[in-house]
């Protein structure tokens, strides 16, 4: 009985499998725990198990001051230390690369990328090809034109699949306005709670950081961090 049953898993599996891609449907022996990395905030590091999954795309989802990029810089200076190459593709070029090196970056150790929605995703689709183990952030703009959606889900979509295995991996930074775009392992949201006052001047913030489970309908577990913001960088309270 036993060979039978195998016998017509395997049948079922192959006849799956040819119509639906062999990615799409695997047997459970098949599935193994990603490896992650290590992000040096100990709070997040237990919500996530272990830390960012590596050959996998991750979403962070927050408003601006929310924290998401602050993270987004610090895993990828601990990506760094591990030896991969730290990618920061800002099509908007709306982040401060000096805030960047003031997380931990070395100016010789992160590439920035600035170029056009179209430039950008191309570079991301190659960069990540690479056999190069690479930490890959990709800021989102604020605003995506309709004929801009479907190959930025196109790009997303290819990556989900061709990462699986590898050591590199991507973080998508954006608002909640798409999250239904972004097919990802690990989606974040972000919110900032409060900001930290020190002797009058604002030193950091209080994070809420939530794993966000799309099909769930909810949120599955949480943590809140302070961050506290590096040396001689200022923030105008809103």
């Amino acid at each position: 009985m036993p060979m039978q049953v195998m016998a017509t898993t395997d049948h079922v599996l192959a006849a799956l499998q040819a119509r639906w891609g062999q990615q799409t449907i695997r047997r459970g022996s098949d599935l193994v725990v990603l490896p992650r990395l290590v992000t040096g905030f100990a709070p997040l590091d237990e919500l996530l198990f272990g830390g960012i999954p590596l050959g996998a795309v991750s979403h962070f989802v927050g408003h601006p001051t929310s924290g998401k990029t602050t993270i987004a810089a610090a895993v990828l200076a601990a990506a760094c230390a591990e030896g991969k190459v730290a990618v920061f593709i800002d099509p908007a070029a709306e982040t401060d690369p000096d805030y960047l090196l003031r997380m931990g970056l070395s100016q010789d150790d992160v590439l920035i990328v600035r170029t056009s929605l179209a430039r950008s995703l191309e570079l991301l689709g190659d960069i990540a090809a690479s056999d190069i183990p690479c930490a890959i952030v990709f800021d989102i703009p604020n605003r995506l034109t309709p004929t801009q959606t479907r190959p930025f889900v196109q790009v997303f979509r290819r990556l989900a699949l061709s990462l699986e295995g590898r050591q590199t991996f991507v973080l998508a930074l954006s608002s909640a306005s798409y999250i239904a775009m972004i097919p990802a392992r690990l989606r974040l949201m972000f919110a900032r709670e409060a900001w930290l006052i020190s002797e009058g001047d604002v030193i950091g913030c209080c994070v809420n950081i939530c794993i966000s489970h799309d099909k769930l309908g909810g949120i599955a577990r949480q943590t809140t961090i302070d961050l506290v913001f590096p040396d001689s960088f200022a923030v105008d309270l809103p």
